[in-house]
């Protein structure tokens, strides 16, 4: 199963959005009632990789970090409890932008252990995750956001890097389009011109900091870079 969710990010109108397996609306007997599910809005994922830009943001915003700052990953390992946090393999030393770039799991362990657990959980929360994006569309799922008091002793690690938490496609959308707003979140919306409250959740100095870094992954050495 899959879907795909377009927005304007200036509007938050919603310019597209499908999910399969389908079904003809015209023709919808026989039809299982899973195939009549708009996925993009009812259904929850962990949002894994995609989280790492906001991650990154976070502690940007904080200052506790700079888009030059330097990590040292070696040996493409790192401890959580008893368990290990590992990258597809060993990246060295990165600089801020090559975590994004790489895709380092370690790098954005590093970086959220700099931050205070309340202010990465509300940051991530004003980012529009564990709350219904407000579309209006019938049982749109709000997701899941375990507070602070309720993480054991790795849930911060892993979810720096999106696990231990469950999101919507919309919802992935949504805080995308809001870094590339420039920092401002505007409510997506199925109604042209009805756009909702805007409000600047980070400064738009980070948000394009941030934009810049998640071009990387398609170009050399980036880890997407059959998207260019």
């Amino acid at each position: 199963a899959g879907s795909v969710v377009v927005l304007d990010v200036a509007t938050g109108e919603v310019l597209a959005m499908v999910s399969l397996p389908s079904y003809n609306p015209n023709s919808p007997g026989g039809v299982s009632p899973d195939a009549r599910r708009n996925r993009a809005v009812t259904d929850l994922l962990e949002p894994g990789s995609t989280m790492k830009p906001i991650t990154i943001a976070a502690a940007l915003e904080k200052g506790v970090i700079t888009p030059t700052s330097s990590f040292d990953t070696n040996p493409g390992w790192i401890p959580n409890g008893r368990f290990k946090t590992s990258d597809f393999r060993n990246y060295g030393v990165l600089d801020t932008a090559g975590i994004i770039t790489k895709s380092s799991n370690v790098g954005s362990s590093m970086v959220v252990h700099k931050l205070e657990d309340r202010y990465f959980y509300q940051f991530v929360h004003n980012m529009g995750y564990g709350r219904s994006t407000q579309s209006g569309f019938p049982g749109e799922a709000a997701g899941l956001l375990p507070e602070p008091s309720r993480w054991s002793g790795t849930d911060k690690q892993v979810m720096s890097y999106g696990y231990r938490m469950a999101v919507t496609p919309m919802q992935i959308a949504h805080a995308y389009a809001t870094l590339g707003n420039h920092g401002v979140s505007v409510p997506p919306t199925f109604v042209k011109g009805h756009a909702g409250d805007a409000r600047e959740v980070l400064s738009p100095k980070v948000a394009g900091e941030v934009m810049r870094m998640m071009q990387t992954v398609t170009e050399p050495g980036g880890t997407g870079t059959r998207a260019a």
